[in-house]
């Protein structure tokens, strides 16, 4: 991915609401790592607040994030964590987040940065390490 891109300033209008429109690396990388369930909604949800919103970062109070995805705040605040150890969300302060645009930079959840062997499907369709 080209780390100039500014992912964050791509908002348009759509015929019946706003929409974000998404690198397709982004994307790749969005589908090619393992994401707990909450782990995946508070990414969207953050996706929504941030890039959504034309915003680089944004404050996120725990309990909002928590009511608006109706989970627990503990989930939301280790799945936070989550994403910040794993370079997916960078912790820019006191509850201040971003997206890390440059997916090369993210970690599996096995501590694998992206582009080491990660064991997924092969080109000839075969699984395996």
């Amino acid at each position: 991915m080209d780390p100039e891109k500014l992912h964050w300033v791509n908002i348009h209008k759509g015929p019946k609401n706003d929409y974000i429109l998404l690198d397709d690396e982004f994307l790749k990388a969005m589908h090619s790592h393992y994401f707990g369930p909450n782990q995946h909604k508070v990414l969207w949800y953050l996706l929504r607040k941030t890039w959504g919103e034309g915003k680089r970062s944004e404050f996120i109070r725990v309990m909002q994030c928590a009511e608006e995805l109706e989970i627990p705040k503990q989930r939301v605040s280790e799945a936070l964590s989550s994403l910040v150890k794993r370079r997916i969300v960078t912790k820019l302060g006191n509850k201040r987040y971003e997206i890390q645009a440059d997916t090369s930079l993210w970690y599996d959840r096995d501590g694998r940065q992206a582009g080491e062997n990660q064991g997924c499907v092969k080109e000839s369709g075969v699984f395996g390490g």
